[in-house]
């Protein structure tokens, strides 16, 4: 081969990697650890999970009896979009994320609105997710207003493969949850003292992103706030290498030979 037919080779072959993109695989959200609590009041004070770290998402789900005020986010919390459920007589729902971005506090403290009497609570720790945009799709709730004894949860829209669904039903009775096939149990807090607010909560890893039909059934009837979001997974680093193909090659003394076959 002459040496200009070696350039033009070596030209294509550098130019055919000038653009040359990585793109890992996103990583999957998995889940640390809980704290589950109740309180005969209306605000409750449960510690962080074990292992929680800087880097992590909480996610707490908060079941009040009668509040008759607005319940606020305490500092430091975000309410999960769409997700602040009034159901029962005077009973309601409220699910929290935060991202932490040094070292967790020893406890969190949650409180409810003005005539709050009870508060049924779940805090988990989740890591993996995506401390920028936590939140993948649109997050869905139901009310369940006539008396049942199962159901199910509602469907988010995330699709995020390595996401993690996220599911909470609220109680206005003193009934215990069993979470249907599926699902994983966080917290079931069976709360009876003074106007009746309890609590389940779960979570699924959704592995490619879909989430399926979920149920649960009562050991007694109730009416019903119902919750389920999506943690979106943290995105991998996007790597890239670009190359510029040169006009020329110089082989400087080196002599090049071959056949032009």
């Amino acid at each position: 081969m002459h040496a200009s037919a070696l350039v033009t080779t070596l030209t294509a072959a550098i130019a055919s990697v000038a653009t040359f993109g990585t793109s890992l695989a996103q990583g999957a959200v998995t889940y640390r650890s809980k704290t589950c609590g109740q309180a005969a009041s209306g605000s409750i004070t449960l510690a962080t999970p074990a292992g929680t770290a800087s880097g992590d998402v909480m996610v707490a789900s908060v079941a009040y009896a009668g509040v008759s005020g607005s319940t606020s986010a305490p500092s430091g919390w975000t309410q999960v979009p769409n997700l602040k459920a009034s159901f029962g007589a005077n009973q309601e729902l409220i699910t929290y994320y935060r991202v932490l971005s040094a070292a967790p506090a020893a406890n969190y403290t949650f409180t409810g609105g003005s005539g709050a009497d009870v508060a049924s609570a779940s805090l988990a720790s989740f890591r993996g997710v995506d401390t920028t945009s936590p939140i993948d799709g649109t997050p869905a709730q139901t009310i369940v207003s006539s008396l049942a004894t199962s159901g199910n949860f509602p469907n988010s829209t995330g699709v995020a493969a390595g996401s993690m669904r996220y599911s909470a039903i609220g109680i206005d009775d003193g009934s215990t949850t069993t979470m249907g096939s599926g699902l994983t149990t966080l917290c079931v807090e069976d709360n009876e003292s003074g106007s009746d607010a309890s609590i389940g909560t779960a979570y699924e890893s959704t592995g490619v992103g879909t989430t399926a039909t979920r149920g649960f059934t009562l050991d007694d009837n109730g009416h019903l706030g119902l919750q389920t979001f999506i943690l979106a997974p943290m995105p991998c680093a996007q790597g890239g290498l670009n190359l510029t193909a040169p006009s020329t090659v110089s082989f400087g003394s080196h002599t090049l030979t071959g056949s032009n076959g």
